[in-house]
């Protein structure tokens, strides 16, 4: 199902809307990762990249986001395209920020680049903030593809440590 979109810069969806298309997509069945017999996503690979490239596509549907979608790409690529594409993506200052963006129905995406090379990222839902006692601090919850997969958690149970939040501003080629 393709959203009505609201606006170009940045573009948004109705939160509501968002947090029912965030819910279902989460939970379909090509999202879960393959595992191998110790419990672990095989290849350390899961779906997280495509995940986000599916939402991505939400919101700017002629953007050339299917990069994000191919597994070689990886969350470590797209968190680092993230990081220099300023003309598409800014990098939300704190969590207030990222959830105040979120809760309007922007697209906000976490991610961290981890030093063994993987990477995970996340879609910021337009829910209500929660505290996390792990890291000490109220943080907005999420869509997670990962690990674990769920909707409407905190964002510590996504990452270990805390990553970087960037908001999609639109597709530069529209604006």
């Amino acid at each position: 199902m393709q959203p009505d979109v609201i606006g170009t810069h940045p573009p948004r969806i109705a939160p509501a809307t968002l947090a029912q298309m965030l819910k279902d997509a989460v939970h379909e069945e090509r999202y879960r990762a393959d595992y191998d017999g110790f419990g672990n996503p095989y290849q350390g690979m899961t779906h997280c990249n495509q995940f986000c490239a599916e939402v991505l596509g939400w919101y700017a549907p002629s953007f050339p986001w299917g990069r994000f979608a191919d597994p070689k790409f990886g969350a470590c690529k797209m968190v680092g395209e993230m990081q220099r594409n300023t003309g598409e993506w800014t990098q939300c200052v704190n969590w207030d920020t990222a959830h105040a963006h979120a809760a309007r129905g922007h697209l906000v995406i976490a991610g961290r680049v981890e030093s063994e090379g993987n990477g995970h990222v996340c879609v910021i839902a337009p829910e209500k903030m929660e505290y996390s006692g792990s890291w000490m601090k109220r943080v907005p919850l999420c869509a997670n593809v990962g690990r674990s997969v769920f909707y409407g958690l905190r964002l510590s149970r996504a990452f270990k440590t805390e990553p970087e939040a960037w908001l999609f501003l639109g597709n530069k080629e529209e604006t």
